[in-house]
């Protein structure tokens, strides 16, 4: 593929990215098996958030939820107990603010393209880490939690 081929492709992506944020609020963006994010939160004054190392539709249900939630009550990085579970035994998942530095940023190269051609208006965005609970409901910031079983990679760069 020749330069001008694959800066045409990478184009036809971000354009997408730019509608699906356009029609439903935000875009997600899965990297490998690696991590999974949300693009244009920071459009409707939200943080973005990042979900580490756990299965693409589960983190996409997650974002999804905590979207709408935020949506429905105002931004909160207070846990929240009830969008994962089965509805009986509800899960709870937690938030930690992320400061931007070189590390931080590669973890979110599509967001940072669709900012560069949809910037907000203050010019800021920031991002929060999403954290997904072990089988006991535990957190990674807590005591006591599964980390053997169920590794979490917390980012560095933590306001």
């Amino acid at each position: 593929m020749s330069k001008s081929e694959l800066q045409n492709e990478l184009q036809g992506y971000l354009d997408k990215v730019v509608s699906v944020v356009d029609e439903h609020g935000l875009a997600i963006q899965t990297v490998l098996h690696s991590h999974t994010y949300s693009i244009g939160l920071a459009h409707k004054g939200m943080p973005d958030i990042i979900v580490m190392g756990i299965e693409k539709g589960i983190s996409e249900h997650m974002i999804n939820a905590t979207y709408k939630r935020w949506l429905e009550v105002g931004v909160s990085l207070d846990n929240i107990n009830d969008i994962i579970g089965d509805g009986v035994n509800p899960m709870p998942v937690g938030f930690r603010s992320i400061s931007l530095n070189d590390e931080v940023e590669s973890f979110f190269n599509v967001g940072n393209c669709y900012y560069q051609i949809k910037p907000v208006q203050n010019g800021l965005n920031s991002y929060v880490q999403l954290l997904w609970p072990d089988t006991n409901g535990l957190l990674p910031t807590d005591d006591g939690y599964d980390n053997k079983n169920l590794p979490q990679q917390l980012l560095m760069g933590v306001n």
